[in-house]
């Protein structure tokens, strides 16, 4: 009694937490896994530095700064030059910089969405499974309401002298063993929570709305496989490589280089026929031009050709890519098709039909008319139909789930 007194106790407690737990929408969850979780955050870190990068505008060399002093004209060791200079790239090597960063930032920006309909695709996925796990429980639960009133039944029968004792026995046995099942299967439930909870980044507990039934296949044609973030990241691989390689190739271009310089000459100097002596106060000026052509290319030609491979390899990997993801769409789109017709066999027959004779086997075992190894058969029977029909369903979910998330729609 005082046994039975703690579990009732602990039930009706496990209500009252239920009922304080605050229940959450498929679009509340996903939007907690976007704000929260750290490898979403990292991606758009990763986007806002490309941007970053773009908006610094090209790379130039820095500003020479140099300064001679000394005899570097006559004897005087007062004599001073001041000259600035600046290497500039070449304009093609500016308009490619510009190219190659906007490249980054598209990929990185394809990087963050692969990244999240990943995790969008694992969340929905967890979430489908909780669905399942409860359907299950609840499933367990009948069951094991169904076994409680039977072994009442079976040990009635038997202080009436109608049932053996080993009738009582089995029953009582069989829905101990319901019983610890369907703690199992709350415990998987409590593990699946947790595990969302986690992808959330939310300290606290949470359950999710919704059941477990057939979601519409979306019509999708194949033309809008293009929309899989993993093709659009292939491609903006692509983009990147070509990219690279142009980039590599404009640097091979020659530099410009303006300068500009400011000196004394100390001494006398003729001009016009007359001669001038020129002190420190008097100062020089002019402008120098220069072009910094790269006369050993070897190293130059190396880069661009093992960027040209880099840039064959990501058209290989988009290639591969495609076909992937073909071969993946094809096959949710049958699995698709034998979970409808698996689930269309169980609502239309196999369920009324083992739920039928359970209750009628029921009937039947309170009347004396079969014993319980017949009405226990036909227990099992329905539960392991059940069981089928919900696991047929959880597949059924994840595969359209994934289905939506190759297609881009998630």
């Amino acid at each position: 009694m005082k046994i039975q007194f703690l579990f009732t106790s602990l039930f009706f407690f496990s209500l009252f937490a239920v009922a304080q737990t605050p229940v959450l929408s498929t679009a509340e969850v996903l939007s907690l896994v976007k704000q929260n979780h750290p490898e979403l955050l990292g991606a758009r870190l990763k986007v806002s530095q490309q941007e970053q990068i773009l908006k610094g505008g090209p790379v130039v060399p820095k500003t020479d700064f140099s300064m001679t002093l000394g005899q570097y004209n006559s004897i005087q060791k007062r004599d001073n030059n001041i000259t600035i200079s600046q290497s500039i790239p070449f304009p093609t090597v500016v308009y490619r910089q510009r190219n190659f960063a906007r490249a980054s930032v598209q990929e990185a920006t394809m990087q963050e969405a692969l990244s999240l309909s990943q995790r969008i695709l694992e969340t929905r996925l967890l979430m489908t499974e909780m669905l399942y796990l409860k359907a299950r429980a609840d499933a367990l639960l009948r069951q094991d309401s169904l076994l409680k009133r039977t072994a009442e039944i079976a040990n009635y029968q038997y202080k009436a002298g109608e049932k053996s004792e080993l009738t009582k026995l089995s029953a009582e046995s069989q829905q101990q063993q319901i019983s610890n099942e369907w703690r199992m299967a709350l415990q998987d439930l409590q593990s699946a929570q947790a595990r969302l909870q986690l992808l959330c980044g939310v300290d606290y507990q949470f359950d999710i709305s919704g059941l477990i039934e057939q979601l519409p296949v979306p019509l999708i044609d194949t033309i809008n496989l293009d929309n899989n973030p993993e093709k659009a990241l292939s491609a903006a691989n692509i983009t990147l490589a070509v990219e690279a390689r142009k980039l590599e190739a404009a640097r091979a271009l020659p530099d410009l280089r303006l300068g500009y310089f400011s000196q004394t000459l100390i001494g006398t100097q003729n001009i016009n026929g007359q001669d001038q002596y020129f002190d420190g106060s008097k100062r020089f000026q002019g402008l120098q031009i220069g072009l910094s052509i790269p006369v050993l290319y070897f190293n130059t030609r190396g880069q661009i050709r093992s960027l040209k491979i880099q840039e064959d390899i990501a058209r290989q990997q988009d290639a591969n890519t495609s076909l992937n993801i073909g071969i993946g769409y094809e096959k949710l789109i049958r699995s698709i098709q034998k979970d409808k017709s698996t689930i269309d066999y169980y609502k239309r027959y196999a369920l009324p039909t083992v739920k039928q004779l359970t209750s009628q086997s029921m009937k039947a075992f309170i009347a004396g008319d079969i014993d319980f190894i017949n009405l226990s058969m036909h227990r099992q029977q329905e539960l392991s139909v059940q069981e089928a029909y919900l696991l047929a369903l959880l597949h059924y979910h994840q595969n359209v789930t994934q289905l939506e998330h190759l297609t881009g729609n998630y």
